[in-house]
């Protein structure tokens, strides 16, 4: 009886360290956008992504900002352009 109190106390403190390490993505973007005047231009980026997918998507320019939230929201994917357009939900470009 013991043994699975002290098991599930372990699995809700284990659960609870886990969730408080994840980063709070909005609040971050939210000072991110606080301060559009100290946060360096995504240009290069925007322009290097929509050569790069002008096959594949309708490229839409995104903020340093944006691109810090996405990057932030998915910290498992390697992000390159496909994956960037893909998260940031642009529109694919038809094949053929």
């Amino acid at each position: 009886m013991h043994i699975k109190s002290i098991l599930v106390l372990l699995l809700v403190v284990c659960c609870v360290w886990i969730s408080a390490n994840r980063p709070d993505c909005q609040s971050i973007n939210r000072a991110c956008l606080r301060c559009p005047n100290k946060i360096p231009r995504a240009i290069t980026f925007n322009d290097l992504c929509r050569n790069k997918t002008i096959t594949t998507w309708f490229w839409r320019n995104l903020s340093h900002c944006d691109i810090q939230l996405i990057s932030c929201q998915n910290p498992a994917h390697k992000l390159d352009c496909n994956q960037v357009a893909q998260f940031a939900q642009m529109i694919p470009r038809p094949r053929g």
